[in-house]
């Protein structure tokens, strides 16, 4: 910042440096919070997810208090389950579900789905949870592009993947 702040108050650096020095502080004041959502059965709890950032806050007296963070991946998506468990979607494409402070990691999307990676390609395979949807007997997400898996709960409280929707990308 000390620099934009040399490059902008210097008259000797031209308007173009001017422009680039402003375009490079945008740059990192980027935010890093993709998604903010309220926990549907007490509006108290909040979770903030993002770049690095995975938070749960609790409302008290007016004031927000943080109730657990972790540091992993960019978390592009999550949503509640329940009272006390979240689903979150990261960039590297792995779903974690956070249950009673306890952070672990769900069936990959992928699994089972190997042929939608097609090694042959110069790209990297998009294999990122961008979107998760609750719905009555667990939740959906997207992965990457052209699959969405479906996920219902088990027995034993957990979420295993019982199908998948995939649409060829070409």
């Amino acid at each position: 910042m000390t620099k934009i702040r040399e490059v902008l108050s210097d008259d000797k650096h031209d308007w173009e440096h001017r422009v680039a020095a402003v375009d490079e502080s945008q740059v990192s004041l980027l935010p890093l919070i993709e998604t903010v959502s309220f926990n549907p059965e007490d509006d108290k709890q909040v979770c903030v997810s993002g770049k690095g950032v995975f938070k749960i806050f609790e409302l008290k007296e007016h004031s927000l208090t943080q109730k657990h963070s972790f540091k992993m991946d960019d978390v592009l998506c999550h949503t509640w389950m329940s009272g006390d468990s979240i689903v979150a979607g990261t960039e590297a494409g792995q779903l974690l579900m956070l249950k009673s402070g306890c952070l672990h990691q769900l069936d990959n999307p992928y699994e089972g789905n190997e042929e939608m990676l097609d090694s042959s390609s110069f790209l990297p395979p998009l294999t990122f949870v961008s979107a998760i949807v609750r719905h009555s007997k667990g939740f959906a997400c997207s992965s990457g592009l052209g699959l969405v898996c479906v996920y219902e709960e088990t027995k034993e409280k957990d979420y295993r993947k019982t199908g998948t929707i995939r649409r060829s990308i070409q």
